[in-house]
This record gives structure tokens, C-alpha cells and sequence, in this order.
């Protein structure tokens, strides 16, 4: 075993070019984003609109949920918090496949 130090490790160490990294983009396409000003953009758009909407779902609930007996309220607020959860968790995935399978059309298709 030789002794090394971490840096004649990084000196003697390949760099890729820059064809090695555009065949890596190819591989992955669904990372390309992290590099684009735009898809930081749309990220927080999307991270907003999700946040408003939740937001709104909470304030719902409760001032529903405030309508209930006493006794109930804690039930309601919990029922109600679980059925926002459970739509917006089916929706997501939903909205995944089919932006998916649109992609993969969109490619089949003929220029």
C-alpha cells in the first residue's frame, strides 16, 4: 500500500471534458434543471404555489372545524388535515405520470 496524501490524490486525478459531461446531461435528463436559472425559477414558483394553497387548506379546516361540538373538534380538524394530505399526495403523482408519458409521446413523434 502506497502512502499517499490527499493532495497528490487530487493532482494526480483525471478531469472529464467537456464531452463527458454533456453524455452525462444525456443520461440524465431530469437533472438538467439544477443548471438552468429556469428551473430554479419555476422551482420556487411551484414551492409557492404549493405553500399558499396548503396554507389555505389549514385556515379552512380549523374554521370548520370550530363549528363542531367541542368534544369533535380535535376529530374534525384531524379528518380534515388527513383528506387535504391524502388529495394532494394522490394529485402529485398523478401530475408526474402524465408529464412523463407526455414527454415520452412528445419523442416519438415524428419532426
Amino acid at each position: 500500500m502506497t502512502n499517499t496524501t490527499a493532495a497528490e490524490d487530487r493532482s494526480s486525478a483525471r478531469v472529464p471534458d467537456a464531452s463527458e459531461f454533456a453524455a452525462l446531461a444525456e443520461n440524465l435528463p431530469q437533472l438538467a434543471w439544477i443548471a438552468d436559472p429556469d428551473g430554479w425559477i419555476g422551482l420556487l414558483t411551484l414551492t409557492a404555489l404549493e405553500i399558499v394553497p396548503g396554507i389555505d387548506n389549514i385556515i379552512f379546516i380549523s374554521l370548520v372545524s370550530g363549528k363542531f361540538p367541542p368534544a369533535d373538534q380535535g376529530k374534525a380538524r384531524r379528518h380534515g388535515l388527513l383528506g387535504a394530505f391524502v388529495s394532494r399526495e394522490h394529485y402529485a403523482p398523478t401530475a408526474f405520470l402524465i408529464r412523463a408519458i407526455c414527454r415520452r409521446w412528445a419523442r416519438s413523434w415524428p419532426a
